[in-house]
């Protein structure tokens, strides 16, 4: 898992292996999930029972109350040996951190099978209430030619999916996810920005999904993709700086007129600290971009490579 990453989802970043926490137990894997937001990982060997889901909602109520402080003291010897992608990653997401605004973390409990208990459990929690926890099966299989497959099973949706805006009881509305949103970039100094962003982007063939503080880019065809993400300044990050990053693999998958020179050209440095009009410039010129393309239509995903 630490090694592919992709087999528990997409756009994840191993940043720890075994994270110790304040109470001694130890996290499988911490990662961050779209450049964006801290995931945690639990592997079970065997099948998973139903208690798998109150240990994971226990490591994430432990990783939301810990201080930036106590976290980045505790990520550095895992960062000492990793690239300097991953330490800037996780540098910007502890700066962004604000204080006042509760830490996003997921929960993903992975293993070859899981009890009909733990499903049901999962699909209320996260269907009803928004809860942050999901349960991934993994199967491997050989075929009679020699070639190994492994299916993957996810039960439990993302709190921030646009499926629950409007259930009742459930998640917060896709409006009032942009409202937290446009707050913090209002008290950032990026309101102005933030809107000309979406106004810029509303009829172009991407999606832009709000999270606390930070907006993802993804292709409409699957909203949990990653193409680019920004996120607004924290008391850590000085005031009217934001990070941007994106990728050029997932534009090359699901625009399949672009080659990698062309989205470069466009979007310029992978990573980047910029201020309001060097965002709502990136905006336009990824419109742009992806003006002559489009993903496939909604509900239709590319089978993986």
């Amino acid at each position: 898992m630490r090694a592919d990453p992709h087999l528990v989802r997409d756009g994840l970043v191993v940043v720890a292996q075994q994270l110790i926490f304040p109470t001694k137990e130890r996290l499988d894997l911490l990662c961050i999930e779209n450049r964006s937001r801290w995931l945690i990982v639990e592997l079970k060997r065997d099948r998973m029972a139903r208690e798998v889901a109150a240990q994971a909602l226990d490591y994430v109520s432990l990783l939301t109350e810990m201080s930036t402080e106590d976290l980045d003291g505790r990520l550095a010897p895992h960062l000492a040996g990793a690239s300097e992608d991953v330490r800037e990653l996780v540098r910007g997401l502890l700066d962004s951190e604000d204080p006042d605004s509760p830490r996003e973390v997921s929960a993903v409990v992975v293993g070859t099978s899981a009890d009909e208990a733990l499903l049901r459990i999962t699909r209320h929690l996260s269907e009803q209430y928004g809860v942050p926890l999901s349960v991934v099966e993994l199967q491997g299989f050989e075929t009679p030619s020699g070639d190994h497959l492994i299916l993957r099973e996810e039960t439990g949706t993302d709190p921030t999916a646009d499926a629950r805006a409007d259930q009742p009881g459930g998640a917060t509305s896709e409006e009032e996810r942009w409202a937290r949103v446009q707050s913090y970039a209002d008290a950032t100094g990026f309101g102005r920005a933030l809107a000309e962003v979406r106004r810029i982007l509303q009829d172009s063939p991407v999606y832009l999904r709000p999270y606390t503080r930070s907006v993802m880019v993804a292709p409409p065809s699957n909203r949990s993709r990653y193409l680019a993400v920004f996120g607004f300044s924290g008391p850590r990050r000085s005031r009217g700086a934001a990070a941007l990053s994106y990728e050029i693999e997932p534009f090359l998958e699901f625009y399949p007129s672009l080659d990698s020179p062309r989205v470069t050209a466009a979007l310029g440095p992978t990573h980047a600290d910029i201020g309001p009009d060097q965002l709502v410039a990136f905006a336009g010129r990824l419109a742009d971009l992806v003006a002559g393309d489009s993903a496939p239509p909604d509900g239709t995903e590319l089978p993986a490579p």
